[in-house]
């Protein structure tokens, strides 16, 4: 009997625009059904990926794709793409990750573009149709940008939301098209974004303060929320207020990365100025005196072993590193955890709390280093890992048992009917009663095989338990030895919060142990609380 094939659906769209077009989840997923119909294949399951760009990898249910493709109980053998540019359009992307599916035994179809990659005809027209792809993802970019250029030059907007005191208005041109520009907005906008600058260039003020002040007197914010140390800054160094437009600021291939300045495109004078040159040109010179004058101490030669882990007991925001003790060669630095919020905004939003540095971060060091002893000692990870996933999947088991009575009835029901075929022929319709039992048993398996999925992506795999106990004798060997940011690093493996009850004195802090083949699958987590000494 030949071997039934098994496959996967794998749909995405990398924006809400073109979830109304033909591209749209839905339609690729009744193509993908299809496909597999016509050709006899049992779909096991189907990975989405709504609103993500093909420009990466960076894709959770791709990457939940490929981990499950690794595992030995798979349950699939090929995956299904409605286009080829839905699984990439990175070709070195598409390249690496078709040939380690190719590895695993994994094919990848596309439903549009039918070719047999195993034979040298179908080998030249996918790479082919990989560099097509690859090629309109460039072109798109640079006609995009040459357009914007145009644009910016007649002095129209392209896009996005209008810098605070300024308002987007519509035109029309001769030829008949509607266009964007920017206008000044309400009088009380711009007198904000006046004084502002007066009060950095001219009064002396910081960030925080002129923050603050806003604050105190309720005026509302670009976001209709708090001002911000971080919207403060943004405000001063925003050349829109000069009457310059620029763009291209950033990648965004790989995540957000600023470019360099001489990649910037900027084109001056496209619309009315709020603030004159003169006082623009002002803010970097007061930033040098204020830096030159404050009691900063060098960051990166010290960097805070909790950051991005320690949370506010107040607002529940990041706290951020902060310091005292005066200017000059010989000051006496103290160096201590505040409230990020606190810091940004003052004291019209949180409350003042520090944390000594030193002291914080030797608690929570050496509360990790007595559980994770108990961790690294033989099967007792195991254990907890097999623990918590039991209670994890506890509902799943419990749908999947429903769903397996559910399916159980259905066969019998068909089974019955088909044991009585001349009784069942007499009565109108029985055909189409037969397809209905059909159609909800198909239904009901691929059900089934989400929750089985879902079940056996919980399954223990004492090679991963070991990898895990590894790294947990590595932090304990280590933690205390190496570099702040390597530490941060090392803390961040296991830890994803750390909090601190101000009632009773203790330090919460949340251990998570997550597969180290696929970080999004947790294993095992727990709450560990112990008193702040």
């Amino acid at each position: 009997m030949e071997k039934e094939i098994r496959a996967v659906a794998y749909a995405r769209v990398n924006s809400k625009e073109q979830a109304d077009k033909e591209l749209s989840i839905p339609a690729q997923l009744e193509a993908i059904r299809n496909y597999c119909k016509q050709k006899g294949w049992k779909l096991m399951h189907e990975y989405i990926d709504a609103g993500k760009s093909a420009k990466t990898d960076e894709r959770p249910e791709f990457q939940r794709m490929v981990a499950m493709a690794k595992r030995q109980n798979r349950n699939f053998d090929t995956i299904i793409v409605h286009k080829v540019d839905r699984f990439s359009r990175n070709r070195d992307d598409h390249v690496i990750y078709k040939s380690l599916l190719k590895k695993l035994g994994v094919s990848v179809h596309s439903v549009t573009e039918q070719t047999d990659p195993e034979t040298p005809h179908g080998f030249l027209m996918e790479g082919i149709m990989e560099v097509i792809s690859e090629f309109y993802n460039m072109n798109l970019k640079t006609e995009t940008m040459k357009g914007m250029r145009e644009n910016a030059k007649r002095g129209f907007h392209n896009g996005g939301y209008a810098s605070y005191g300024y308002r987007l208005s519509k035109v029309t041109e001769s030829s008949g098209n509607t266009k964007t520009i920017l206008v000044p907005g309400p009088d009380d906008e711009v007198g904000t974004v006046k004084r502002i600058f007066h009060n950095y260039v001219y009064d002396g003020y910081g960030y925080k303060k002129i923050a603050s002040l806003l604050n105190e007197e309720r005026i509302p914010s670009p976001s209709g929320e708090q001002w911000s140390y971080s919207s403060i800054h943004s405000m001063l160094h925003n050349e829109a207020y000069i009457g310059n437009k620029v763009w291209n600021k950033h990648d965004y291939s790989a995540g957000k990365t600023k470019k360099s300045e001489d990649e910037w495109i900027r084109l001056e004078n496209t619309h009315i100025a709020l603030v004159s040159q003169e006082v623009f040109n002002l803010v970097p010179v007061r930033s040098k005196t204020r830096i030159k004058n404050s009691n900063f101490f060098e960051a990166a030669n010290t960097p805070y072993v909790l950051r991005g882990l320690f949370k506010c007991p107040f607002c529940g925001s990041n706290m951020v590193s902060g310091q005292s003790g005066g200017c000059g060669q010989n000051r006496n630095i103290r160096r201590y955890y505040i409230c990020g919020l606190y810091q940004r905004k003052g004291k019209s939003v949180c409350k003042f709390k520090s944390f000594n540095k030193e002291l914080i971060e030797n608690c929570v060091i050496n509360i990790l280093l007595r559980e994770f002893t108990m961790f690294s000692l033989k099967d007792v990870l195991q254990e907890e890992i097999i623990r918590f996933a039991s209670e994890l999947t506890k509902e799943q088991r419990y749908k999947l048992n429903t769903i397996e009575k559910e399916i159980e009835m259905v066969n019998l029901k068909l089974s019955m009917l088909n044991d009585s075929q001349d009784e069942i022929m007499k009565i109108t319709n029985s055909k189409k009663y037969i397809e209905e039992y059909n159609t909800q048993l198909n239904e009901l398996i691929l059900r089934k095989q989400v929750y089985v999925n879902e079940i056996e992506t919980n399954e223990i795999d004492i090679e991963v338990v070991e990898i895990i106990r590894n790294k947990l004798i590595y932090f304990i060997n280590n933690i205390k030895t190496e570099s702040p940011d390597k530490q941060n690093l090392m803390l961040k493996e296991f830890v994803s919060t750390i909090n601190y009850n101000i009632a009773n004195n203790t330090i919460t802090i949340k251990v998570v142990f997550c597969n180290p083949n696929s970080r999004e699958i947790c294993l095992f987590s727990k709450t560990i609380v112990a008193v702040l000494k």
